[in-house]
């Protein structure tokens, strides 16, 4: 395999290791590579979920370390508080920003309650998103701001909960395994456009 570190976007990585993997997969001997087109493609989308991560998978992992960031909030000291709630905003930025522009507009497509339950999770993270804008602004020293740390905190582990077990279904029966991991690197570029 060659060398992924000049290549310009993780989208381009995955396309040249999917490529490579080909390669190496059709070359290799073995009772699968005489199948049908159909058995062989099956076998590259299992292959392709080990090389690369698909958007569910990049989107569960953002709510792993969302939940980790609320916990390290919570147990932080007053002169580490304000940088881990800085880095829960920056977090939640991009895994918002992601959201709004690959995963939402596909799972409105998908199946007939995709529209409505697209809209719904769009609305509680754009409450979210005030609400954490709001504490930040008001900052860690203020009076009120493990109450509202608390409540904000339980708001975005439920929103986590929610896109797992409404959005997330969706794509995986709605949409193939191999636009899920196209749709990972669209959203990877995305958020490298944002920081430029």
């Amino acid at each position: 395999m060659g060398d992924f570190s000049r290549l310009p976007t993780g989208h381009v990585a995955r396309r040249v290791r999917r490529d490579d993997a080909a390669r190496v997969l059709s070359s290799v001997s073995s009772p699968w590579t005489s199948a049908p087109l159909r058995e062989r493609q099956a076998a590259m989308e299992k292959f392709q979920i080990v090389i690369s991560p698909d958007v569910v998978d990049v989107l569960r992992h953002e709510h792993e370390q969302i939940r980790q960031l609320c916990i390290d909030v919570r147990k932080a000291g007053p002169g580490r508080r304000r940088q881990e709630l800085a880095a829960l905003g920056q977090t939640f930025y991009r895994h918002q920003l992601g959201e709004r522009a690959v995963a939402h507009p596909a799972v409105r497509n998908s199946g007939a309650d995709g529209n409505a339950i697209a809209l719904g999770i769009q609305l509680k993270s754009e409450q979210l998103d005030r609400s954490l804008t709001e504490i930040l602004r008001l900052g860690v020293e203020h009076a009120d701001f493990d109450a509202t740390f608390a409540t904000l905190s339980d708001g975005l582990l439920a929103h986590a909960a929610d896109q797992e077990s409404d959005e997330f279904p969706l794509l995986r029966r709605h949409v193939s395994a191999q636009r899920l991991h196209m749709m990972a690197g669209a959203m990877n570029d995305i958020r490298i456009m944002a920081l430029d």
